[in-house]
């Protein structure tokens, strides 16, 4: 038996409350809120109306930076030429878009925002910078929100479980959340 299961039975024998910790250390972007977020799912309560409208938030700005680096990254590698939309393009290179929302309008010809990204990813010149993200720092899991578009823009659109863990928002400094395992309680 480890020493963990024995102090957890010593404490419940004594009625006190044993708590396992765990922190949680790494490089940026290396999983460590992706793991808390895979805990909270598994083990803590559902997300409420706030917290998914949080995540509806965060996915459409994701998806937004998303198309903005590949707009750049059209630029950037000169595939200028193999563009076939071409203002929606210069739409995203002038910032026009200037909202993290995809149901904004865009200041061409009143198409949402969402809309500009859905012609933009199927455009040939995108999907040629889409295969060098690594050198415009474009997330491999922001693919999906760019593949499902059309879901996503929809005005009936709550983030899925996969949508919340590919979901990317920086964090700073100490989160620490509660959580109760069969029986034993975890910090992390």
């Amino acid at each position: 038996m480890g020493a963990a299961a024995t102090k957890h039975k010593q404490a419940k024998a004594s009625n006190e409350t044993f708590v396992v910790k765990l922190l949680l250390l790494g490089t940026g972007e290396s999983g460590k809120s992706s793991v808390f977020k895979q805990l909270h799912h598994l083990y803590g309560k559902p997300l409420d109306a706030k917290e998914l409208k949080f995540y509806t938030e965060i996915v459409h700005s994701n998806t937004c930076e998303a198309m903005s680096l590949l707009c750049e990254g059209v630029k950037t590698f000169g595939y200028d030429d193999d563009c076939v939309a071409k203002e929606e393009l210069e739409a995203f290179l002038k910032k026009e878009p200037t909202t993290t929302s995809l149901f904004a309008e865009s200041p061409l010809h009143g198409k949402t925002v969402g809309q500009l990204v859905g012609i933009l990813w199927k455009d040939p010149a995108i999907q040629k910078a889409w295969e060098r993200r690594n050198e415009i720092h474009v997330m491999e899991s922001h693919r999906s929100f760019l593949d499902e578009i059309d879901r996503i823009n929809s005005a009936s659109y709550s983030p899925s479980v996969k949508d919340i863990l590919h979901a990317r928002v920086r964090s700073t400094g100490v989160a620490t959340e509660r959580h109760e395992i069969d029986g034993i309680v975890f910090e992390l």
